[in-house]
Formats: C-alpha cells, structure tokens, sequence
C-alpha cells in the first residue's frame, strides 16, 4: 500500500514552494536499508572466508544453490553508491532547480570530513600495528592508506583492509562532487524553463553510466585475468568503473528535487515509480534471481569473471539497486512493504552502526574469527555468529567513541545539527498535514 500526500497520483501538480519552507526530513527506511546492505555484505564475506563459495585456485567448487545466493547477494553493493550520489548531490540539485539555498561548500566537506575519516583512522592505525606490523617499513606505507590512496597501486592495499578500495572511491567523489555540482549547475541555469533544466541536469548525467559500463567490462578483458590466484587487478578498485552508480543516484536527486518543486515537470517514468513501488522491488527480486540463473559465469565460484558476465553484471547490479532505493526517494510516498521490512529495530540499529561494522568486519575476521577456528575453516553459520557478534560489539563501541563525538563538531562550521539528518525527501508543495508524519532526526543518514 502506497501512502499518498494529497489525492490523486502521489507525486501530483503544484506550484512551487519557497526552499526555506522546506523541513529535513529523516526517512527511516535509508537507515534500515544502510543495515541490510551492511549484513548483506557481512553475509557474503563469510561465505568467501568458510568456503562455501568455491575458489578455482583452491580447487574448490563451492557449495551448490548457497555459493550462488551468496555470491549474486552483490548486486546490492551498488546501493551504497546509488545512495551516497543521492544524499549528497540532492541540496545541490534543489538549488539549481529553485535557485534558494545554495550549499556551503566548506560545511560540506567539513562534515563529510567528520563522518568518514576519524573511524577510518582509527581502523587504520589499528591494522598497520595489530596485522602489517612486519609489513611496514617506511613513513609511505603509513601516509598512503590514512590518505586513502591504497587502491593506486599494486598490492598496496594492507591486510584487514581489503574492503576499504570502496571507502577510497567513496572519499573521491565526496572531494568531486561540488565540482560536479558547479559544472551541472552553470549548464542547467542557462535552461528558460522548469523542464528543460530537470533535463539539462539529467542528460549529462547520463553519459558517466556509460562510461562506467566501458570501463567495468574492459577490466575483464582477458589482459586483466591473468592472475594465477584469478583475483582482481588494481584497476579494478579505481573510480572509473562505479561513477556511473553514483552517477544514477545524482539522477535520482534530480527527480526527488524536481517532485518536490514542481510535480507536474518531473518525467512520468518517476511518477509511476511513486505510484506502484511494491512492483518495482517485486522487480528488484526477479533481477536477484535473473543474476543467480546467469549462464555467463559459474557463480558458485569467486573467481575473477569474463568481460560478458561482468557486462551482464554490470547493469543487473544498476537495476537492482534502482529497483529498491528509488521509492524511497519520492516525496511524500510511503509503503507498508518498505516499513515492514526496512523501519524496524533491528535494521536501524545496524543502519546506525553500518559505517563501523563495514569498516570493521574484516579485520574482525582476520584476527579473531579465522584463527578461533584454526586450522579448519569452520561452519558457515557457527562463524557467521561470531562474526556478527563481534561485528556489533565493536561496530557499536566505535560509532559511541569515535563516530558521535566528532558528530559534535559539526557546528563548529556553520549552522548544523550535531544529530546527522539529510533533506532526503521532502513533502510535495501541496501536501497537507495528513501525509503520514516522518520522524525527527536521530542518526546519521549521510
């Protein structure tokens, strides 16, 4: 069941309303998607580390219908790029479209400062002293990955912190995006009408999909699958292939930012996305099970796969995640599906603490799960358990020591509330009072 903020379709025709007017919305369905993302990925990891996905080098074939599930439980990961593009890139699209309110570029990388690097750092230092010690042996090796530039070159990338290439990616295009959003901005304002700027914002954005889908299929070309270990070469941490997902999310701002301003512009393909979102996630599971029956790769393995599975992949993992986080970014629509599954305690808990945990997880599983079960592998579910577990006792100790303290800072550069909340989706211009309440904001939602 949709819930609709006024009569009629739930994104219907009004006249535009002053941005000041406009409140900051908290939407708790992104925090409890944040927490199913994070335990999607926790969930795949373990099943690389337990050998239930097979490994061609190990001469392992995994286990069945399970290394396929675990294996294709990827095509959420995008999500995350998907949402960083939308949270982010939305003031800047509401500016250009409404020409009030133009972001601080300072406050913003000042606070994007304080919510990625101090937990970062601290994961960090930790892994260089607790796993690289033997490892390290110049002021290089310690510079590189506190400035997140491990993911240039070979190798460099240190134990316990594989994972961080997309903490790296992340960074960069925080650091581009007002770039971005000036160049985007200087190209639309010359537009003479309403739907003509929606357009110019959404046709250059366009192009970085492509050419992300150029990239990402030309990394497995068979140049880069020479790895005896059938493993992944360095550009394959690189910004160029996952551009096009932020790329999509920054579309999704567009669309969100024009149906809040003016409805009756916004493009009828975003419209019915607001009007029938349970059959978009119903699409979402259908692309799921779409990538588990490819005939592309053997998906039971982790093995680095062939340019025509990697193209496949590529735009089945771009749909998947459009499918399930664009109905969460019209405004004013709600639906019990999305409640149900995402607004419940235990996803916003690990939404709240899903920074921590992803950073955490692998070094959790390096220097204490693996060798708990040491020198067998262990059981999927027994090593899952610990490994949630710790994941939440360490996830939580960081985000109350190291996350929320710096979150106070966030004044110290203009006005902001210490409590992290984003204008994810606004109420329409004329939606009344009887549109379902949002809730204050509580946590960190970019």
């Amino acid at each position: 069941m949709v819930t609709k903020a006024s009569g009629g379709d739930a994104v219907g025709a009004a006249a535009p309303d002053p941005a000041s007017d406009r409140p900051r919305k908290f939407i708790p369905e992104l925090e409890g998607l944040r927490g199913a993302v994070v335990l999607l990925v926790v969930l795949g990891h373990t099943g690389v580390a337990t050998s239930v996905q097979g490994w061609s080098y190990m001469h392992s074939t995994g286990n069945g219908i399970w290394a396929i599930m675990l294996n294709r439980v990827a095509v959420a990961f995008p999500i995350w790029f998907v949402m960083t593009g939308y949270l982010l890139y939305r003031a800047f699209a509401l500016y250009t479209l409404t020409g009030e309110r133009k972001p601080n570029v300072k406050r913003y990388l000042w606070r994007r400062a304080l919510r990625i690097l101090p937990a970062y750092w601290v994961l960090t230092i930790t892994a260089l002293l607790v796993l690289n010690r033997d490892t390290v042996h110049g002021a290089w090796e310690w510079i590189r990955p506190l400035l997140l530039l491990q993911i240039w070159e070979h190798g460099a990338i240190p134990m316990g912190m594989m994972h961080t290439w997309s903490n790296a990616n992340d960074f960069l295009f925080y650091l581009a995006m007002p770039l971005f959003a000036w160049l985007l901005h200087r190209y639309a304002r010359r537009a003479e009408t309403h739907e003509a700027r929606i357009r110019r914002l959404l046709v250059p954005l366009a192009v970085p999909v492509f050419i992300g889908f150029g990239f990402f299929t030309w990394l497995h070309f068979p140049q880069f699958r020479d790895d005896p270990m059938k493993l992944w070469p360095t550009q394959y941490f690189w910004p160029m292939s996952y551009m096009g997902w932020l790329s999509v999310g920054m579309m999704l701002a567009v669309l969100s930012a024009a149906a809040e301003t003016r409805p009756d512009a916004v493009p009828r393909v975003y419209r019915l996305v607001g009007r029938h979102p349970g059959k978009l996630w119903l699409g979402a599971l259908l692309i799921f099970v779409l990538a588990c029956l490819s005939p592309l790769a053997d998906y039971r393995l982790v093995d680095y796969v062939a340019a025509p599975a990697a193209a496949a992949d590529y735009w089945l993992f771009l749909a998947f995640s459009v499918a399930v986080f664009a109905p969460l970014t019209v405004p004013g629509v709600r639906f019990r599906l999305a409640g149900a599954m995402l607004d419940n305690s235990l996803l916003r808990f690990f939404g709240r603490i899903s920074y921590s945990v992803y950073l955490w997880h692998i070094f959790i599983y390096a220097k204490f799960v693996g060798p708990l079960f040491a020198p067998e592998v262990g059981g999927y579910w027994e090593v899952l358990g610990v490994e949630l577990a710790l994941c939440v006792m360490v996830g939580y100790a960081s985000y109350i020591v190291v996350e929320k303290p710096f979150h106070m800072l966030r004044p110290r550069l203009g006005k902001a509330p210490v409590e992290l909340s984003v204008a994810v989706s606004g109420t329409p211009a004329e939606a009344p009072a009887t549109a379902r309440a949002v809730r204050a904001p509580r946590d960190a939602q970019a």
